[in-house]
């Protein structure tokens, strides 16, 4: 499957989204072909799920857990902690970021086991 047909499959509802191909993109920029060898589509395709997700629920780029929600008058707070790019805390804000360590951690256990990459 493409990374496009990932993102359709886990993201259904941002499908025809205008975003989708910009995302893509920036997702393959930022993940390294050779380190998820064949599942690369799939980790693109999750972590603009990831990214389109975050854009949409926290459209100020507030980050961290949500601490506190408020119904009357709606209030949402987040954790203060902080959190970058990189980090497990930032890839654990959806399912599909979490999805995303998921690979990364079967991936990293490959390395572990002496098994090399080859691209």
């Amino acid at each position: 499957m493409t990374a496009s047909e990932y993102f359709d499959l886990y993201c259904q509802q941002y499908k025809d989204d205008p975003r989708k191909d910009s995302l893509l993109v920036s997702a393959e920029e930022r993940l390294n072909k050779c380190y998820y060898g064949k599942n690369y589509n799939l980790a693109v395709g999750l972590l603009a799920c990831h990214d389109i997700t975050l854009i949409e629920t926290r459209p100020y780029g507030e980050t961290g857990a949500i601490g506190s929600k408020k119904e009357g008058d709606l209030s949402i707070g987040y954790s203060n902690s902080t959190i970058t790019a990189d980090s497990k805390p930032y890839l654990s804000q959806t399912i599909y970021g979490i999805q995303l360590l998921g690979l990364r951690r079967s991936r990293l256990s490959m390395r572990v086991t002496g098994r090399t990459f080859i691209c």
